[in-house]
């Protein structure tokens, strides 16, 4: 599915699903308690193994794309990847995802949604400010570099595959 009125409508809260309010208020409250990560904060849908994390998981770059270009998703993005980066101040990772697994899925669509915003930029896309996001992204991973976490490598190098086939 290559939509995001999937993302949309789980962070709204339908089906079920944890809204973005309530991710954001956990984040808040300095530990995410709840099952929300894989619409709050996507990742490659290679790396997830459950139905849920296939179902939420980025395919391409082009869906990247789509996510950061929409303004709900982006707002929403942004605005949480900002709150880590301030409860990062006092909270180490594991601890305000609720683990080590959510940390490092942080980690996965930190580096996705980095990635991706730079090359929107590269592109001359001024859909949103790609600039900000990209620097708190950079700003959450100097501080989770000494907590041993490091950006997603697997990402790292499927964006880079993805842009060497755009480039023949």
């Amino acid at each position: 599915m290559h939509s995001m009125q999937r993302f949309i409508e789980a962070q709204q809260g339908k089906d079920f699903y944890p809204s973005y309010k309530s991710a954001y208020a956990e984040i808040k409250t300095g530990k995410k308690q709840n099952h929300w990560i894989w619409y709050i904060f996507p990742q490659l849908a290679t790396l997830g193994y459950s139905a849920t994390a296939k179902y939420f998981g980025i395919v391409d770059l082009h869906e990247a794309c789509e996510f950061l270009k929409d303004n709900e998703l982006f707002k929403n993005y942004y605005e949480i990847a900002h709150l880590v980066l301030q409860q990062l101040e006092k909270i180490p990772i594991a601890t305000l995802m609720g683990g080590t697994v959510d940390a490092q899925k942080l980690t996965s669509s930190l580096t996705l949604f980095r990635e991706t915003a730079a090359f929107l930029l590269s592109q001359g896309n001024k859909t949103h400010d790609f600039i900000k996001l990209i620097e708190c992204c950079d700003q959450i991973f100097i501080k989770i570099l000494n907590q041993g976490y490091l950006p997603c490598e697997q990402t790292q190098l499927f964006v880079q595959s993805c842009l060497q086939k755009n480039n023949h």
